[in-house]
C-alpha cells in the first residue's frame, strides 16, 4: 500500500531557498585563471625537464620574448603555453 508523503508549505520554501543558494554560488571552474599563475606552473613543470630553471629576473622582457621562441619550440610548448610563461616571466623580468 502506497501513502502520500505529506510535505508543509514551510518546510518545501526552505528546502527551494536552500536548493536556490546552493545553485547561486560560481563554480570554481567558471573563475578565470591568472596566465601569469598558470604560466609559471607550465615554466616549472616543462622547462626544468632539460635544464635548471632561470630566475625571470635574470633577462629583461625583450630578452625573454628571444629566449620563448626558442626555447618553446624545444619544449614543444603550445601556442598558449608559450604566451602563459611569457606572461609569467614578464611579469617577473628584469627592470631597466
Amino acid at each position: 500500500m502506497l501513502t502520500e508523503c505529506k510535505i508543509s508549505s514551510k518546510t518545501a520554501s526552505a528546502a527551494t531557498a536552500k536548493t536556490a543558494t546552493v545553485e547561486a554560488k560560481p563554480s570554481p571552474a567558471a573563475a578565470p585563471a591568472d596566465p601569469v599563475a598558470i604560466g609559471q606552473s607550465i615554466y616549472q613543470s616543462k622547462c626544468v625537464d632539460c635544464h635548471k630553471l632561470p630566475r625571470p629576473d635574470d633577462y629583461t622582457q625583450a630578452d625573454w620574448v628571444h629566449i620563448m621562441i626558442k626555447m618553446s619550440r624545444k619544449a614543444h610548448l603550445s601556442e598558449d603555453e608559450t604566451t602563459r610563461v611569457l606572461a609569467f616571466v614578464n611579469a617577473n623580468a628584469k627592470q631597466l
